[in-house]
């Protein structure tokens, strides 16, 4: 008979394209527990099998070199000190005056200038799961970008879920939809005095 061709590949699972998107809203040492948190989830989704590539990571501050850390080049999340969050295993991708509104934006909904990282994109499809953690101050529906700024508040909360339904809506309405990450499902939680979580 003749040969049989190749089979066919499995069906894709559904978890098989998870993406975090981790962000730290905040400024300066005594906001030093927004970072701890932020750390602390992209150790969390590492450990459950997300990769560093699969992982955004956006640090409004330096805390492990701030002058004020008494354990220098370390941030901790228990008063133990019986974890460093900041080991040589985090890849930072956004840092410092990169951690802005317009970035975080940007890269929801993948319009970024050209010359942009690979690392620096969400680079999800239709079928992928992306969780959102933005810890910072805010309120009721907003969350501060960059305390130093208070003209940086914004109505983030209903923004991110814009971008994030524009982003899945647009890709597939218009044929040219390969610049865009596409969600399949996307969880976004806001870390700040008040809490609130969506999933669409």
């Amino acid at each position: 008979g003749g040969r049989r061709g190749a089979a066919a590949p499995p069906p894709r699972r559904r978890h098989d394209s998870n993406w975090a998107v981790i962000v730290d809203t905040s400024l300066f040492w005594l906001n030093y527990r927004h970072e701890s948190n932020a750390l602390a989830f992209y150790h969390t989704v590492k450990r459950l099998g997300i990769p560093d590539d699969h992982i955004l990571l956006m640090i409004s501050d330096d805390m492990a070199c701030n002058p004020r850390n008494p354990r220098p080049a370390k941030v901790f999340g228990d008063k133990g000190h019986g974890l460093n969050l900041y080991d040589d295993t985090v890849e930072v991708d956004y840092r410092g005056a990169e951690v802005t509104v317009e970035n975080f934006l940007r890269l929801l909904i993948g319009r970024h200038d050209p010359s942009s990282p690979r690392s620096k994109r969400l680079l999800s499809d239709s079928g992928s799961n992306v969780f959102v953690f933005l810890n910072g101050h805010g309120g009721d529906d907003f969350i501060k970008f960059q305390d130093v700024n208070v003209r940086r508040e914004v109505a983030c909360c209903d923004a991110c879920v814009d971008a994030c339904s524009w982003s899945s809506t647009h890709a597939r309405r218009t044929s040219n939809s390969s610049c865009l990450p596409r969600l399949g499902s996307c969880c976004i939680c806001f870390r700040s005095e008040s809490r609130r979580q969506i999933r669409f």
